[in-house]
């Protein structure tokens, strides 16, 4: 399985001296939605000290970051709806992935932002800053076993940039609360990091004895 490289975005990259400097401003929740991603992987990079890796579109499959002692990770966000959907290919894909003999972690980052309010990148990285409440660790096993037990629903798009009348659905499972609450009980321990310029002074790890024990 062909998998992507590292990206020159890594832990080595300097924060912002200015949060004003090349700004984007956000017009909808859709738009917000790529750069919650951005912000989570950094944090996880720096909080783990491993490496992005690039969205290539070569590549089988595009974890999200790479640690040193060869564990992959791959970010989510657990907003409001304290949910994470997850599509059943990508469960597949990564499936496959791990039979192969790749070790893969997951990490979500669970936070109470409101990223429909935000008017601009930074105002959304400043309130994910200010309302992120911790971050599950979970091994990918754990995970996949989770998603395969429960219900599949399916997500309806449409429009793409050939046919923009075009619907199609894609087969999807969610986490939900209950899941992400059994991990509290782990172990929990702080730690505080700095994401493009913006301080969350302790980010609670849950889960983390998993790395540990190297399951």
């Amino acid at each position: 399985m062909i998998i992507s490289r590292p990206s020159e975005k890594t832990t080595l990259r300097s924060d912002v001296l200015w949060d004003w400097v090349n700004d984007v401003p956000m017009k909808s929740q859709a738009q917000a939605r790529p750069y919650v991603g951005d912000f989570f992987e950094e944090a996880t990079a720096k909080l783990m000290d491993g490496f992005r890796l690039k969205t290539d579109a070569g590549a089988e499959i595009c974890p999200d970051i790479l640690l040193r002692d060869g564990w992959y990770v791959e970010c989510k966000s657990v907003g409001l709806s304290n949910t994470s959907v997850m599509y059943d290919h990508r469960i597949l894909k990564y499936d496959r992935f791990i039979r192969e003999g790749n070790k893969l972690l997951y990490a979500f980052w669970r936070h109470k932002a409101s990223c429909a309010a935000v008017t601009s990148r930074n105002d959304l990285w400043k309130m994910l800053s200010e309302n992120t409440t911790g971050v599950v660790v979970v091994p990918a096993w754990i995970v996949h076993k989770a998603l395969w037990a429960a219900p599949q629903r399916h997500t309806c798009y449409s429009g793409t940039k050939g046919d923009p009348g075009k619907y199609y659905k894609m087969a999807a499972r969610n986490l939900s609360n209950k899941f992400f609450k059994q991990f509290e009980r782990v172990d929990r321990l702080p730690f505080g990091v700095t994401i493009y310029g913006h301080s969350i002074p302790t980010v609670e790890v849950f889960g983390y004895d998993f790395l540990e024990r190297g399951s």
